[in-house]
């Protein structure tokens, strides 16, 4: 409502003075967003450059903390799940995964609108208009039912964060920093070629702390020196711990991007503890994909045996109609 008051308070991440280059930044975005007529969404640049000066609007928008919509207007990233309604902490979570396998896209929660109350307060205040009880579910449908807005492609900012809360777990990935050090590097090379070597440095870097701004640093070790080429080695500041080597003469073969795809993420429902991972998974290599099988490339034997007796139930209920094909050196079998 016109002179409606902001809510007395905002949800921040209690970790935000740590995975935020500028958490004062944040927290005058958050604020600013919140006193909008449309609560968490500015009508356009030159509105949220004005409030929050030019250049601090523009590392913001570099660090991926407010888009741009269809409509010209920009959005604090995130604002209707965090911010809007009276949901309860469960269902938010709830939410935040569902836009997570969704690739960031989230159909249940809608964008602020500039007349928006809570649910509850909603159902209370129909309910005092008409004298009439409205049922727990809500009033009942009008028959003009809301469209819903067509699902939308996740923006690369969006597919970079969904890998790195794949690799160390929902929630965790640093947005902000994230967008600020993987931009440049899109704008040189593209985000596809970007992101095999990004998704590369989360599942193969034995870095005791892996960063956005290390793999940029490094961007250049991650790259796949060639078709047929053998994968970049991981940066290290300790020495990794030794693989299983192949046997002599063998050489993984090509990769296989559609491989690769649904490879990884079998892998990624698999929850495998990072140490057995870097023994037994990262020395894989998806080489082939097609509806009957998948085929991996293992080193030798042992890795072969580990996988097929481990994880080779899971994998074939994960995969699907696909039967998954462990190689090594030209011999192997299905799982």
């Amino acid at each position: 409502m016109k002179g409606q008051l902001p809510k007395a308070y905002l949800r921040i991440d209690p970790n935000l003075d740590q995975t935020h280059p500028d958490p004062g930044a944040m927290v005058c975005l958050l604020c600013a967003a919140a006193r909008q007529p449309v609560r968490g969404r500015f009508k356009s640049r030159e509105l949220l450059e004005r409030v929050l000066g030019a250049d601090l609007a523009a590392k913001l928008v570099a660090w991926g903390d407010v888009k741009e919509a269809e409509d010209g207007s920009w959005h604090v990233d995130g604002w209707g799940i965090w911010q809007e309604g009276d949901l309860t902490v469960s269902e938010r979570m709830r939410r935040y995964r569902s836009r997570v396998r969704n690739n960031g896209v989230t159909p249940t929660v809608t964008e602020p609108s500039p007349n928006s109350l809570p649910p509850s307060e909603t159902v209370r205040q129909q309910g005092s208009k008409t004298g009439t009880d409205i049922p727990p579910g809500g009033p009942p449908p009008t028959g003009d039912a809301p469209r819903k807005r067509p699902a939308r492609k996740a923006s690369w900012s969006t597919e970079a964060c969904d890998d790195w809360n794949a690799r160390y777990g929902a929630g965790s990935a640093p947005g902000s920093e994230i967008g600020a050090n993987l931009k440049p590097l899109i704008g040189k090379h593209g985000w596809d070629v970007v992101r095999r070597a990004w998704r590369r440095y989360l599942w193969e870097s034995t870095h005791p702390t892996p960063s956005a701004s290390d793999f940029r640093k490094h961007f250049a070790d991650w790259l796949p020196k060639g078709r047929g080429a053998a994968r970049a080695r991981p940066r290290a500041v300790d020495p990794p711990p030794p693989e299983p080597e192949p046997p002599a003469g063998s050489e993984p073969p090509p990769i296989d991007p559609e491989a690769e795809r649904v490879w990884q993420a079998a892998l990624e429902q698999l929850d495998v503890p990072p140490h057995v991972h870097a023994t037994w998974i990262r020395p894989t290599w998806p080489s082939q994909c097609d509806p009957e099988a998948l085929t991996v490339w293992c080193p030798n034997e042992a890795v072969v045996s580990h996988i097929r007796g481990s994880y080779g139930e899971r994998l074939a209920e994960l995969l699907g109609p696909r039967r998954l094909k462990l190689i090594h050196g030209g011999v192997g079998g299905g799982a």
